[in-house]
């Protein structure tokens, strides 16, 4: 641009400003040593309400990044990422306002339980039509990018949501949402005109057109211009990844192709964008960072986790739809002008229902496994018959089955991660597509069209109206304002009649169809739930939904065989797959478990459950014991009845067995039914407290050495009670116990409690109470209370060396009792116990504990105990070592053999660990 362009842009912009109800004339200057952000702001807000407005709130979502008291830094920790928490302050975001002036302002104020909104107070209301001026200097500390994606990132420069602005009044309020990493700040349409300055050896992106710029030795001067914008975005990197691509009028910058041809991939832009002119219309003229830092927000999850190398899929195809899905994102957001907060259900299943259209039309025939579908071993694998597009409905009904899924038309913050991220797009999206089989695709996508002419999002279904209600009357009453799933049952009600059912008596159109030799030879679509007769053909199966997606929370009742005693063929499979609603599958699972006793251990588990929860499971794992040669296992039985109104959303009524060896050649059988009620707040699913309340029978055969039968038979019934509260800055979880036998009856009760205080130590403390009620063998420790080693007659614990009394097994650890670490010479009683284990942060992993604790014999005196030591908390409760320094027997680091002291904490469940890494998310 020549100097005479620069002038009159000048001159034109400003009075441009003056014209639009909001508008932004801003100066920044980046320092990038300092990673701030010196900005000179001047803000309009036009009032074009009916209401007079008295006071003004602006969000500053940098601030968001402070401290861990923000509702950002609980947001993080309720999901359990520690990268916030444990962040140092320089790696911090923050906002340090010097001066907000403007005359009509009486005062302003953070406000305390949301540091990132700004609340003004006027002096004197502002009238329909009237305006206000405001102007801000601030400084931006610019927070590190693994907390959200924005901010610093080594050499790169990520901005968005940076700048103060004025909340969005929205139906006369201001929406005053506070950032929640949800990348889904609802601003007003606005102008821009940004004077930016950064270091030269930047590369400047962004939404903005390009006015001018100016270098010299040091520094670029960006003149930058927005129109009708809601989100400013400036991308600053040393090495430019990012491509221009124009194509429809629109200008694209994206960091996605990197492997594909550069023809290649202009087409598929392209014909993406002609796809979605094709779906929209071509009003849409704006520029987008389409960028793969927005596609792993909210990736297709199971493709992104595997490294490139190994992907089953054509680099082509998977940066496609990689840029398919972060176009999206970022077209949506600009196409529709919803509270993103509230209407995220609309935003992201339109999202999912143009990519699920996007594949059946462009790439029918790509399956979900990729070129690896075709592999011998899996080609009988329902997994591998899949098509890519169905990942929407089986991750949707993953979810469901487990009874986590929420209401999709929620506020996204009400959401937990899995239903933000997965669950409620997919589910949503899904539902659409449904819609689009029952009222006709042309008729749907008419409708499409039309919404982002709607100012509210409840409009949405008076776009129907022309349309039979009952068709779509489902989706918005039955479907995405409830939690309650859907399943939709077919049984024959006579020889030449069936009849369809719905859980709940919720009312769905459904289709019925009727296939031979996998294919459809007859479908029609039915509204009630009438008994339909069987038409005279020849067929060998009738099913529900045959070939549409609907997520339900059973999908083997939809289909009925036409055969003489109804009964469908059976299918024995290795590992796990999806259900095929034509068989019954049992799954083979190879597994290998080791104790010193049984040596090696590899086994068959024989199992009814797939990839997906199911309410009845059972599992016979038999397995080959080497030391012993013979057979040890266990057998469980488990019947699973969820509520998904109630608070108590789960019931359980558990029959196991197992038998293993405890001793050398010494066998124990383990028979123990057990029913388990467990609550949560039905209201909140992102409340982390939840109570189970339990009963269960232990009946206990051991063989032995030893004569006394008190000891190698027995039968103790057990009463519990948990409750547990856990994040990653709190973690409260207590447990009350009562166990009653022929020969004792005891009660204990357990408090532990972490917490993760404000310099990133963390602090633990647990108390265990433990009190016989009678024992009417007092000479036998074997059922006694202990301090450091538990006798675990429950057989509850994963003991590698069960009854090893000397060795390296011996020093194991397992939580238990009174929790301490240092062995003593007499460590039980008879009566009474109470203990605490105190553990404070010392340096990352590195903590000191100190146990202390009192044991009471019955009729005689108390005996007290204390021990310190250093724990090395590598994975809590999974890999832990204890170093024992000082206790009752002294100066222990100066003691000999001082190697049989320390003790360790390893878990080799599987099961257990994966818990651990899928917490944060359910």
């Amino acid at each position: 641009m020549n100097k005479g362009n620069l002038i009159i842009s000048l001159v034109i912009i400003p009075f441009f400003l003056q014209a639009q109800e909001i508008s932004y004339s801003i100066k920044a200057e980046l320092d990038s040593k300092e990673k701030i952000i010196k900005v000179n702001q001047k803000m309009k807000f036009l009032n074009n309400s009916k209401m007079e407005i008295s006071e003004i709130f602006l969000e500053d979502w940098n601030n968001a990044y402070v401290d861990n008291n923000t509702a950002l830094a609980k947001r993080m920790s309720d999901e359990y990422s520690r990268v916030f928490s444990f962040a140092q302050k320089k790696q911090r975001g923050y906002t340090i306002i010097n001066k907000l002036h403007s005359s009509k302002i009486e005062s302003w104020e953070r406000l305390d339980d949301n540091v990132d909104l700004l609340k003004l107070s006027l002096k004197e209301e502002i009238r329909e039509n009237e305006s206000i001026d405001i102007e801000i200097d601030y400084e931006i500390k610019l927070p590190d990018a693994r907390f959200t994606g924005y901010g610093f990132d080594n050499e790169n420069i990520n901005l968005k949501n940076w700048i103060i602005s004025f909340s969005k009044f929205q139906n006369n309020n201001w929406l005053k949402q506070s950032n929640l990493n949800l990348d889904d700040q609802s601003l007003s349409e606005s102008n821009f005109n940004i004077e930016f300055i950064a270091n030269k050896e930047y590369n400047l992106i962004t939404n903005l057109n390009l006015e001018n710029v100016n270098n010299n030795l040091r520094k670029s001067y960006y003149l930058l211009v927005g129109q009708n914008l809601n989100e400013v975005e400036i991308i600053l990197n040393i090495k430019n990844s990012f491509k221009e691509i124009i194509t429809n009028d629109n200008k694209i910058y994206t960091d996605i192709f990197q492997l594909s041809d550069p023809l290649e991939y202009k087409l598929r832009v392209e014909r993406i964008s002609k796809y979605l002119e094709k779906k929209f219309g071509k009003d849409f003229n704006k520029t987008l960072i389409v960028s793969e830092s927005d596609y792993k927000k909210m990736p297709f999850y199971g493709l992104n986790q595997l490294p490139k190398f190994i992907r089953p899929f054509s680099n082509e195809f998977l940066e496609e739809i990689t840029f398919l899905k972060s176009y999206l994102i970022n077209y949506l957001d600009n196409k529709f002008d919803f509270n993103k907060r509230e209407d995220h259900w609309l935003y992201r299943g339109i999202e999912i229902y143009l990519i699920n259209d996007f594949l059946k039309e462009f790439y029918p025939n790509v399956k979900f496994l990729g070129r690896i579908a075709g592999n011998k071993f899996l080609k009988n694998y329902n997994v591998s018959k899949v098509n890519f597009n169905e990942i929407f409905i089986n991750y949707s009904e993953y979810v469901i089955r487990l009874n986590l899924q929420q209401a999709d038309n929620q506020p996204r913050n009400k959401l937990t991660k899995i239903n933000s991220e997965i669950a409620s797009p997919y589910h949503t999206g899904i539902g659409f597509d449904y819609l689009s089989d029952l009222i006709g695709k042309s008729k749907f996508e008419s409708i499409l069209k039309k919404i982002p002419s709607l100012k509210k999002s409840s409009n949405l279904v008076l776009l129907f109206k022309d349309i039979e209600k009952s068709k779509y009357s489902w989706f918005f009453n039955n479907y995405i304002n409830t939690r309650k799933s859907i399943d939709l049952k077919l049984k024959k009600t006579s020889s030449d009649t069936y009849q369809v059912s719905e859980k709940n008596n919720t009312l769905i159109p459904y289709f019925i169809s009727f296939i031979k030799d996998d294919k459809v030879i007859n479908e029609n679509l039915y509204e009630l739930y009438n008994e339909i007769k069987i038409p005279e053909i020849d067929f060998d199966y009738i099913a529900v939904n045959a070939n549409k997606m609907l997520p339900e929370t059973n999908q083997t009742n939809n289909w009925l065989i036409n055969s003489k005693n109804d009964s469908k063929p059976i299918r024995i499979k290795l590992i796990g797959d999806l259900e095929n609603p034509k068989y019954k599958s049992i799954y083979l699972r190879p597994e290998v478990t080791y104790n010193l006793y049984d040596g090696i251990s590899p086994g068959i588990n024989i199992l009814n459950r797939g990839l997906k929860n199911r309410p009845f499971t059972y599992e016979i794992f038999s397995q080959y014991a080497s030391n012993t040669e013979n057979l040890v296992g266990s057998i469980n039985l488990k019947y699973l009845v969820n509520d998904e109104i109630g608070k108590n959303y789960s019931t359980s009524y558990n029959l196991q067995y197992k038998t293993n060896h405890y001793d050398e050649n010494l066998r124990y059988h383990v028979f123990f039914p057990s029913i388990s009620l467990s609550f949560r707040n039905s209201k909140d699913l992102r409340s982390n407290i939840t109570r189970t309340f339990s009963f269960s029978n232990y009946t206990i055969k051991k063989e032995s050495n030893d004569s006394d039968q008190y000891l190698n038979d027995y039968s103790i019934y057990n009463f519990g009670h948990f409750y547990s509260e856990i994040d990653i800055i709190k973690y409260l979880r207590t447990s009350f116990n009562t166990q009653i036998s022929k020969n004792f009856g005891k009660m204990n009760f357990v408090f532990d409690y972490r917490k993760l205080l404000n310099n990133n130590r963390q602090f633990q403390a647990r108390f265990y109470i433990g009190k016989f009620l009678w024992n009417k063998n007092k000479d036998n420790t074997y059922f006694n209370y202990n301090l450091s080693r538990s006798a675990d007659y429950l057989f509850n614990g994963n003991y590698i060396g069960r009854s090893e009394e000397d060795g390296i097994l011996s020093q194991q650890f397992i939580m238990a009792g009174g929790g301490f670490k240092s062995f003593f010479d007499n460590p039980s009683t008879n009566n009474f116990i109470l203990a605490t284990n105190l553990n404070f942060g010392i340096w990352k992993w590195f903590e000191s504990y100190l146990d202390l604790g009192m044991l009471k014999d019955r009729n005689e005196k108390s005996r007290y105990f204390y021990g310190t030591g250093i724990r090395l908390n590598l994975l809590p409760d999974f890999f832990e070592l204890y170093f024992p320094v000082s206790s009752n027997k002294g100066f222990e680091l100066s003691q000999n053999n001082y190697s049989k002291k320390i003790r360790f904490i390893i878990s080799y469940n599987l099961e257990s660990l994966g818990n651990l890494f899928s917490r944060r998310w359910l």
